[in-house]
């Protein structure tokens, strides 16, 4: 398969970013395989390029422009990665180039108001092609030049940019100076083909690294100059035509979006709960138009929720009980000193959460409480948003103190929501029977108090962005944020007559039923294509390995 037809091959299947990504890596294989341009027998072969570094490099040692010529080994048969044409040369990186080690000054010759040259430590400056300076040095040990190949050498190794300017290089940066007008940006792409196989020359268990005779002694495929420049041209046209098929794709997600906010507004929007009805036959009848990411079905869900909790969801009959009947003890004096968060149904009511469920809180365990093995604590980490409890890594309490804690076990079918830290107001809905384990402080179990609340409604109401927003502004800022039982407490929830919590939460697994067929459909055709694509880069690229 030529090149072409591969690309048009992944116009067909590329329909993420991912796979644009490993285009772009595919383009990089084949060039550094010599199978991007057609080898011309008139050009000067590699080998007669590297008796001229040679000579070069004695000639730059002797004026003190490098420091050290390195005599390293031929590439032996047995060290090729794969086949390159007959007019290449495998060589090392210490071969043809000079290498340079950076090493970090002392912190207080360091500033950020452009004093000195640019400092680069890492890749942390990194751009696509070439770095942007956040530091500046004004006595720098290791200078790069422009033109340099600046490697990232430590945590992570591999990944490459070009100096613009000279610039002062700390220990996290090596910079590789190509010479006798080797093409800088060949070796800047042909290292990014190799990524991978200069990660496993790396070593260290805290931080890995590669070190100068490693990345010295690297096997590099060395065409010859003239066709160096033709594969830079090659690549950087294919380049370009791969930005065009990014920029369609993000073109294509924007529409996406733009028609996916466009239902969505006409769901919410809708007057009442026949024209809400109408709106997602719509959705369900068109998904396979409306969308194309898994992640955009997750928003939709979110969607299905807040219309739930606005009584948009379902047909309210008039059969019904009143909610307020319902819920005689809520005292509706307290309701109307707060604003509402929007409109309900008639026959639905605004309650305070204290006035229909309870809060019960963890035990707030010690490390002198734990031992090996007994009864696991479930912490916020143990809760998953798929209603399982991890219990791997548990801390345990010992199995003699069940009575102890009995206020604290966890059932199956409980509701839990994490009351502090990064995933705050994640809720599980607990799967199975996990046999006795207790809950720990600031794992929140949510528990209807009333008749008239349904376990399952309370779910979609902690579960809707109404009640996960007003988690939100009742956050206590603290070094982490944390939520407490008060403040819960007090945020107001919409209640709907009982049978008709019963429809909703009917409703919503209908919808999310089809929600989760198409989800797993799109995930599927992207596995496809993933695997496609991984397929067909094998493909053209197994011509080339031994």
């Amino acid at each position: 398969m030529n090149l072409a037809d591969l690309l048009d091959e992944f116009n067909v299947v590329i329909d993420t970013a991912e796979g644009l990504t490993e285009l772009r890596s595919l383009i990089l294989g084949l060039a550094a395989r010599g199978k991007l341009v057609p080898q011309d027998p008139n050009d000067e072969p590699a080998s007669e390029l590297l008796e001229k570094i040679e000579t070069e490099k004695k000639r730059l040692y002797e004026k003190d422009e490098i420091r050290e010529v390195l005599n390293l080994d031929d590439v032996d048969e047995n060290e090729y990665p794969f086949q390159i044409p007959n007019n290449w040369k495998w060589t090392k990186i210490g071969t043809f180039s000079y290498l340079e080690m950076g090493q970090s000054p002392p912190s207080k010759h360091y500033n950020e108001v452009g004093e000195g040259l640019p400092f680069y430590q890492g890749k942390t400056d990194f751009g696509d092609m070439y770095p942007t300076p956040s530091t500046w040095c004004t006595e720098p040990n290791k200078i790069a030049v422009s033109g340099d190949i600046l490697i990232s050498v430590r945590a992570p190794v591999g990944p490459t940019n070009i100096c613009e300017e000279e610039s002062c290089i700390g220990r996290g940066i090596a910079a590789i100076r190509p010479i006798a007008n080797t093409e800088t940006n060949l070796v800047m792409y042909f290292m990014r083909a190799f990524e991978d196989r200069i990660k496993e020359d790396q070593t260290g268990s805290t931080f890995k690294a590669i070190n100068k005779k490693n990345l010295s002694n690297f096997c590099f495929p060395l065409p010859p100059l003239a066709e160096q420049h033709r594969i830079v041209k090659k690549i950087e046209s294919l380049f370009a035509e791969v930005d065009e098929l990014e920029a369609k794709l993000k073109r294509q997600t924007k529409l996406d979006e733009k028609l996916q906010l466009a239902v969505n507004a006409e769901v919410q929007q809708a007057p009442d709960a026949q024209a809400s009805k109408s709106a997602w036959n719509f959705i369900t009848s068109n998904f396979d138009t409306l969308y194309h990411n898994p992640g955009a079905i997750d928003n939709l869900k979110k969607n299905i929720l807040n219309e739930a909790v606005r009584g948009r969801l379902v047909s309210q009959i008039p059969d019904d009980e009143l909610a307020s009947e319902l819920h005689a003890n809520v005292d509706s004096s307290k309701i109307g000193k707060v604003e509402l968060p929007f409109e309900i149904p008639k026959n639905w009511i605004w309650c305070f959460y204290s006035d229909v469920a309870e809060l019960r809180h963890g035990h707030q365990f010690r490390k002198y409480d734990y031992v090996k093995n007994g009864i696991p604590v479930i912490k916020i980490g143990q809760c998953k948003p798929d209603g399982s409890l991890d219990l791997t890594n548990c801390n345990y309490i010992d199995s003699s103190r069940k009575e102890e804690f009995e206020h604290h076990l966890i059932e199956q079918g409980d509701l839990l929501m994490a009351l502090t830290g990064g995933t705050l107001g994640k809720v599980t809905r607990v799967d199975k029977d996990y046999g006795v384990i207790v809950q720990n402080y600031r794992v929140g179990n949510f528990i209807p108090q009333s008749d008239s609340l349904t376990l399952d409604y309370l779910n979609v109401i902690l579960e809707s962005e109404l009640f996960q927003g007003l988690v939100r502004k009742k956050i206590n800022q603290n070094a982490q944020p944390n939520i407490g039982k008060s403040s819960i407490e007090q945020i107001l929830m919409p209640i709907p007559p009982l049978k008709e919590q019963h429809r909703i939460v009917q409703r919503i697994e209908e919808l999310f039923a089809i929600c989760d067929r198409f989800k797993a459909q799109l995930e599927q055709r992207q596995a496809v294509n993933e695997r496609l694509v991984k397929g067909l880069v094998g493909e053209v690229l197994e011509g080339g390995n031994k």
